[in-house]
């Protein structure tokens, strides 16, 4: 689609007769959420809620351009929108599709298990949530402006939309709040598992203190060269077997000690 086109869609129906004053302050492009009063006719630019695809099991967040909906009151009370459709309950409509966005998310919140769910569901409600507070601040703006008879009309519509942007600020609230426990909870996984691999390097450890003297004693014992010990007693063997087992043994306990050493015991 053509930017000329995209234009053209955008801005204000040429067969709604608005005064030019009117047509000027809201040009050919969507801009921000807004109203705007001019000898009775007010004309209240909102848009379209960001598009959800709901044909794939991922959320796609990808940036959007804003298609907006325009809903003029004619001086006479007659209420149009620029999709086709006549009545102030067409605004009633319009923020029933943020409704129904929500809605669409929190389902899928209800399913959410890991933090890519989460990240999936907080990139399309930020901007969501983003889009319904600004049309809340543009209906409110536009009861600011125009006579009390007409706020009344206004009323329902500003009211559905404050409530549609609370629901949609507290569903980004709890999928923020869920990805920062399912981080702290992996996190905390991690350490455990690291400290498992801790404790057992360090069993590991101990026991091969034990018996390195041994080992090391009986390798060079073992050895085939003339050391004079050739023709010793029994009791020489054994001697060298105690000594390597409580040299080991003095080892590793010197390691149980050093491993609950702390500062403060100095």
């Amino acid at each position: 689609m053509s930017t000329v086109e995209v234009q053209r869609q955008q801005k204000l129906p040429g067969t709604w007769e608005v005064p030019q004053e009117l047509r000027e302050r809201f040009g050919n492009k969507s801009g921000r959420q807004r109203s705007h009063e001019f000898h009775e006719h007010l004309v209240i630019m909102l848009h379209l809620p960001p598009r959800i695809d709901e044909s794939t099991s991922t959320l796609s967040a990808r940036p959007q351009k804003r298609h907006a909906v325009y809903f003029w009151r004619h001086n006479l009370g007659e209420w149009s929108c620029s999709e086709g459709r006549h009545g102030v309950e067409t605004l009633l409509e319009h923020i029933i599709k943020y409704e129904d966005a929500v809605e669409s998310l929190e389902g899928r919140a209800v399913a959410a298990t890991s933090t890519s769910d989460w990240f999936e569901i907080l990139a399309v409600v930020a901007p969501l949530r983003r889009n319904a507070c600004n049309m809340a601040d543009a209906l409110q703006s536009a009861q600011q402006h125009v006579p009390q008879h007409v706020q009344a009309e206004l009323q329902d519509a500003t009211d559905a939309a404050i409530e549609v942007a609370r629901d949609a600020e507290l569903l980004q609230e709890q999928a923020q709040h869920s990805i920062d426990f399912l981080l702290a909870q992996q996190q905390e996984t991690q350490a455990l598992a690291s400290e498992a691999q801790v404790e057992t390097a360090y069993r590991l450890n101990v026991i091969a203190a034990v018996f390195l003297p041994l080992a090391t004693i009986t390798s060079v014992f073992g050895m085939n060269l003339p050391n004079g010990l050739e023709n010793s007693s029994r009791l020489f063997f054994w001697l060298v077997i105690f000594l390597g087992l409580g040299l080991g043994l003095g080892i590793g306990a010197k390691l149980v000690r050093l491993r609950s050493w702390k500062p403060a015991e100095w």
